[in-house]
């Protein structure tokens, strides 16, 4: 990120300031840049096998192509959703990270899909973690936090599970956390200074949800014994609530006022509490917050073996509540 930033500024590879965007300087993207490639000349470094990793590491690389582009060129919201579905066909049918279970959500026997219907499932799972975290890249340190915090809570989890599973899962998430933890310094201004901050841009978003998608299926839907559970199926959503909720409130409210989708506009969750005078840190620290609360709850539902229907239900009024205060907030400004 040092050398990168002096070189993306150069290129022009910045984001500027606009009405939508309220940074003062033109900020490099190089957060997503760097990540990929200290993470992968690093991962080269250690005596493990890559096989189980050819599909990810060539999605992700395809994310970091077209988000670069993205980033530089302004790529079309249809030719990025088209890339995107292509990498979640392949990661599902060719890698098999697939969602099979649901969880016990009905309190008489486990919700089990299969076939084309937990492909279909499953790839919208994909596209759609990655747009939520690419749709919350607009505070500094917040996608990165958030991403941070979901991978560590994996971790966590993984070694409260019997260890039955490979060791290159571990070290894979270790290495990626650790890739991404400078990352978080450079995003905030005022650790590093407003002349060496850096931005994540689509590129970086995008991997922080493919990555964090990735091993949410794969450690919730790997066959396992009850007492081998790593992550229960029904607490993965808990560990990705900030994206989530955002996501899905931001899309409710515009299609409830027939505005675009898809198009950019300061009406996240991050905006609206920064519109109603807060400061960006005091937002970082309040949405930070939330994630480690709704993150604990995914730990301890697992850990604890709650309930599926608990976790699975418990989601919705969660989310309502999170519509309402943000909305009512919102109208307040």
């Amino acid at each position: 990120m040092f050398y990168l930033a002096p070189a993306a500024q150069k290129a022009g590879l910045v984001d500027e300031p606009s009405s939508r965007k309220l940074h003062e300087n033109a900020v490099p993207l190089v957060g997503g840049l760097s990540i990929f490639i200290a993470f992968s000349l690093s991962l080269l470094l250690f005596d493990i096998s890559l096989q189980g990793y050819r599909i990810l590491m060539f999605s992700a690389g395809i994310i970091m192509v077209v988000g670069v582009l993205d980033d530089y060129l302004d790529v079309p919201a249809l030719a990025k959703l088209f890339v995107q579905l292509i990498i979640a066909i392949a990661l599902a049918v060719g890698g098999g990270t697939q969602v099979v279970d649901i969880g016990n959500i009905l309190n008489d026997q486990t919700v089990e899909i299969g076939g084309a219907i937990s492909i279909i499932f499953s790839v919208v799972a994909i596209v759609g973690l990655i747009n939520a975290f690419n749709l919350l890249d607009g505070l500094d340190g917040l996608t990165g936090l958030v991403a941070g915090l979901s991978l560590g809570s994996v971790l966590i989890l993984y070694f409260f599970a019997s260890h039955s599973y490979v060791a290159e899962d571990v070290i894979f998430v270790f290495l990626f956390l650790f890739c991404l933890a400078p990352f978080i310094a450079f995003n905030l201004e005022w650790v590093v200074g407003r002349s060496r901050q850096v931005f994540l841009g689509d590129a970086g978003s995008m991997l922080l949800g493919l990555v964090s998608v990735y091993f949410l299926i794969e450690w919730s839907q790997r066959p396992h014994s009850p007492e081998d559970v790593i992550l229960s199926a029904t607490a993965a959503p808990w560990l990705v609530a900030i994206p989530l909720m955002d996501m899905a409130r931001v899309m409710v409210t515009r299609a409830y006022s027939r505005k675009p989708l898809w198009k950019a506009r300061r009406d996240h969750v991050h905006h609206v509490l920064l519109d109603f005078g807060l400061k960006k840190h005091t937002v970082l620290c309040i949405l930070g917050l939330i994630q480690i609360v709704c993150c604990l709850v995914g730990i301890m539902g697992t850990i604890s073996r709650l309930p599926d229907s608990l976790l699975f239900w418990g989601m919705f009024p969660t989310f309502l509540i999170f519509f309402i205060v943000i909305n009512a907030i919102n109208g307040k400004k």
